[in-house]
C-alpha cells in the first residue's frame, strides 16, 4: 500500500508541474529582418561558365575528379569558393571546385546567381563518367 501511495503522489506531482507554462513576451522585438533589393539595386559584371568532370566507380563508393574548368585537377593544389551563409550556391558540391574561377574573373562581385547547371552521364560497366556544367551570373551593388 505504501509503494501504492508514492506512486500516486509522483504521478499527481508530474501531473501538476506539465500542466503549467510560462509565456514571455518583448515588446519591439523583431521575428525576422528583409531587406528589399531589386534588379535597379545591382549591376549585371558579366556572366560565367564553369564546369567539373570526374568519375565514379563501384556505384559512387570510389571517385576521381578529373578536370576542373576545363584543365586536369591536381588534389595538391586545390582552390574552393566558401559562401559563409549557409546555403549551398551549387546542388552538387562537386561544383564549389570550379567556382573558384567566379572570384578570380570578378573579383569585386557581392552576389552570384546560377542561371542554368547541367549535368551529363556516361555509364560503364561498375561506374560512370559525368560533367557538371553550371552558368552563373555575377553582380554588384550600384554606389
Amino acid at each position: 500500500m505504501k509503494i501504492f501511495k508514492l506512486f500516486a503522489i509522483c504521478a499527481i506531482a508530474l501531473i501538476a508541474t506539465s500542466c503549467g507554462s510560462v509565456n514571455k513576451s518583448k515588446s519591439y522585438s523583431f521575428d525576422s529582418v528583409r531587406l528589399e533589393v531589386n534588379m535597379n539595386d545591382l549591376v549585371c559584371l558579366g556572366e560565367a561558365d564553369i564546369s567539373v568532370e570526374y568519375s565514379t566507380y563501384l556505384w559512387g563508393a570510389f571517385s576521381n575528379i578529373e578536370k576542373v574548368n576545363g584543365e586536369l585537377y591536381n588534389s595538391a593544389h586545390q582552390k574552393k569558393l566558401y559562401i559563409p551563409n549557409g546555403n549551398a550556391l551549387f546542388r552538387d558540391d562537386k561544383l564549389d571546385l570550379a567556382a573558384y574561377k567566379l572570384v578570380e574573373q570578378f573579383p569585386g562581385a557581392t552576389y552570384y546567381q546560377v542561371v542554368l547547371e547541367t549535368s551529363a552521364e556516361d555509364k560503364m560497366f561498375l561506374g560512370k563518367v559525368c560533367k557538371k556544367s553550371a552558368k552563373v551570373k555575377a553582380y554588384k551593388f550600384k554606389n
